[in-house]
């Protein structure tokens, strides 16, 4: 990763350690536990054991959506819509 900093006519070039570069933010995981493919909807259970919503057209998918299948491990990142929780990145692994 390079970032370069200009300034009035001056350059700065800075770039991030190797380690930092490689660093990856990892989602919590999850398991998909129904899944209507043709309304292109499900639910997830989480580690905790809630079972949160997610709907494909609302959400950033990572991955195909042919992949997508009831027992299938997915990272994801929620928001709160209401009083409810939902799905809004979904990661196939």
């Amino acid at each position: 990763m390079h970032i370069e900093f200009v300034e009035r006519k001056h350059r700065l070039k800075w770039s991030l350690p190797g380690e930092l570069t490689s660093l990856q933010l990892s989602l919590p995981r999850g398991r998909i536990v129904k899944y209507f493919s043709d309304k292109h909807y499900g639910f997830l259970k989480a580690k905790n054991g809630r079972h949160i919503f997610f709907f494909l057209p609302e959400l950033d998918l990572s991955g195909p959506e042919s992949a997508l299948r009831v027992g299938l491990e997915v990272g994801y990142d929620v928001t709160l819509v209401g009083r409810k929780m939902r799905v809004t990145k979904l990661k196939v692994y």
